[in-house]
């Protein structure tokens, strides 16, 4: 049984760390509440994005748009995975590296290489790991530096007429992201989203409305083919910046949540060890009472 001494020193480490994830759940709080603020405000824009874009295809010619028919099919496949650069939130980061392992396997099983990029450390680092473990030839795994030290939106619009770059000539067949969808603080879901070649089947998930529900009665300028490259380039940057803040606001939510439930936890064990420390020391002293009791009992016979 530990000593006096040992359960103290259990339970003053227990508090000092129940007070770092008490502190780190104030912190993670402070900025989902900036992210969720901010997840509103792109959400709409984001969704009308997806409107314009689900309409114009109806005037567009396929031939012209490189998102729309990408001209070499068999180029490797973009992916783009969002995780965070940090632990300690739970399963997110776990949950978001099973699904892609999953993804990546029913690639691989079609004969398709996979350009992967990782968008945070923690995503990074267990990726590599994987693909070197399993010897995964056909994976070319990289990161985006332009959208590690920044969340700008300019960032995402470079990033966007990159990967329309490599699509245009014929280095790349598709581009695919994966990322948390926030629901609320308790609730992410890992969703993969196939942006590239766009069709009205991938875009429709995206909007506010069926389209059935909406009025579409416009004047289009300058002249298709420009007004059109502009709008589904903007559409692709609107829909990588999407996911990068539903992928942060999830992970602030999960974060959250992992330390509440780790104070909870921290301090129901500081109970604990608190009754075992209050046992064993009335234990030490009713023996301490035994033996002075015993030996006053000795001195009186003598």
């Amino acid at each position: 049984m530990p000593s006096l001494r040992d359960i103290k020193r259990r339970i003053k480490s227990v508090q000092n760390t129940m007070q770092i994830t008490r502190a780190m759940k104030m912190v993670a709080g402070a900025r989902l509440r900036r992210a969720q603020e901010r997840l509103m405000t792109m959400r709409p824009y984001a969704q009308e994005m997806a409107s314009l874009a689900f309409h114009l295809l109806e005037y567009v010619d396929s031939v012209e748009i490189p998102l729309l028919s990408p001209p070499n099919p068999d180029a490797p496949s973009a992916v783009i995975l969002f995780t965070s650069d940090r632990g300690l939130c739970g399963a997110f980061n776990s949950n978001l590296v099973r699904k892609t392992v999953r993804y990546l396997a029913g690639v691989s099983s079609q004969g398709k290489k996979i350009k992967l990029f990782v968008v945070g450390r923690k995503g990074f680092s267990f990726m590599r790991r994987y693909i070197a473990r399993n010897k995964l030839a056909n994976v070319e795994l990289s990161t985006i530096p332009e959208l590690e030290s920044s969340s700008a939106f300019s960032r995402f619009t470079r990033v966007a007429a990159s990967l329309e770059d490599s699509v245009r000539e014929g280095q790349t067949s598709s581009v695919t992201v994966i990322y948390a969808l926030f629901h609320t603080v308790v609730k992410q879901d890992v969703v993969i989203r196939s942006l590239v070649p766009l069709d009205k089947e991938q875009i429709h998930p995206l909007m506010k409305e069926t389209p059935a529900q909406q009025e579409w009665d416009a004047e289009r300028e300058p002249a298709d083919t420009i007004l059109n490259k502009a709008v589904f380039s903007r559409f692709l940057a609107t829909q990588l910046y999407r996911a990068f803040i539903e992928n942060w606001t999830s992970e602030m939510g999960a974060r959250m949540t992992a330390m509440d439930s780790a104070t909870r936890n921290a301090e129901q064990l500081t109970d604990t060890l608190t009754l075992d420390y209050n046992k064993a020391r009335q234990a030490a002293i009713t023996a301490q009472i035994v033996d002075i009791t015993g030996g006053a009992e000795a001195l009186r016979q003598q």
